[in-house]
C-alpha cells in the first residue's frame, strides 16, 4: 500500500526537495520575492 503525506506550507513560495541522508528526502518551500509563487496556474 502506498504512502500519502500531505504538505502545507505556511508562505508563498516555491518547493525543493532535496535528500537529507541516503534514505529521506526533505521538502523545503523557498519564498518568492513578490508575494506570490512564480509559475503557479491560477
Amino acid at each position: 500500500m502506498g504512502r500519502d503525506f500531505t504538505l502545507y506550507a505556511l508562505v508563498d513560495g516555491v518547493v525543493r526537495f532535496d535528500h537529507a541522508n541516503k534514505r529521506s528526502r526533505r521538502a523545503n518551500v523557498v519564498p518568492s520575492s513578490n508575494g506570490a509563487a512564480s509559475g503557479s496556474a491560477a
